[in-house]
């Protein structure tokens, strides 16, 4: 779980929410502070982890000072893929602490055994489009468009890129690819080498709740309103979705 000053306020609640998930003892949960130093948020973290004690988390502060570009938010996404591999775990869950997974989120993707898959949630750069879609290098541009209709899946489903914001990453896969960011962030380029390498990657049938969209009333508003042109300009004449 990546954090920085803004998103400690997200934290509690994600916590609150892993607290409630059979098998969450099972877990080793590592915050990771990056970003402008902020001393109420960084003594508000450690509050936090002592009241989420029954969590074994593991708290980090990792102060860029600043928050321009994506190196900071790689540099603590780059200290949990180390954690993975140097430690032994099967998996890495990136888990951004503003989305809301549904209930038993994380055993449903682990019952589809995919080197990396993630659940869906709606994008909070591109409204009326969930957060899937294919990343045009060569015009450094992300294409949401030709997963329009991802959010009816009820398998698996191969994508080109997801976001973080609640992937699940085996080992073998972080042994093979590092994390780079540079216009975009890690998630960006992550995906896109994976691609280049041939690994498939899938997103489930597993809902998260986006806070950035989903708690924010104009934000709601403003994707909802682009999310009935989408699914317009996504159906033929005839109704059926292209």
């Amino acid at each position: 779980m990546p954090v920085h000053a803004a998103s400690v306020r997200f934290l509690e609640n994600a916590l609150a929410g892993w607290a409630r998930e059979p098998g969450a003892q099972d877990l080793r949960f590592q915050v990771v502070y990056n970003g402008r130093l902020a001393r109420t948020a960084c003594a508000r973290l450690h509050d936090l982890a002592e009241a989420y004690a029954q969590l074994a988390i593991e708290v980090t502060i990792q102060p860029s000072g600043h928050l321009s570009g994506w190196g900071s938010l790689r540099r603590a996404q780059q200290k949990l893929r180390t954690a993975t591999l140097e430690q032994g775990f099967t998996h890495l869950l990136f888990h951004e602490v503003s989305r809301v997974p549904a209930r038993r989120a994380l055993q449903r993707l682990l019952s589809y055994r995919k080197p990396v898959i993630g659940a869906i949630y709606k994008d909070t750069y591109h409204p009326g489009y969930h957060c899937v879609y294919r990343f045009d290098e060569q015009r450094d541009l992300h294409c949401p468009e030709p997963y329009a209709r991802i959010a009816s899946i009820r398998e698996p489903t191969p994508v080109e890129g997801l976001g973080f914001g609640f992937v699940l990453i085996a080992r073998e896969v972080l042994a093979q690819v590092a994390f780079r960011s540079g216009k975009f962030a890690a998630d960006t380029y992550f995906f896109y080498d994976l691609r280049r390498l041939g690994i498939p990657v899938h997103v489930a049938p597993v809902f998260a709740r986006n806070l950035k969209v989903d708690a924010e009333p104009s934000m709601l508003l403003r994707w909802q309103r682009v999310r009935r042109s989408v699914l317009r300009a996504t159906s033929t004449a005839d109704g059926e979705i292209r």
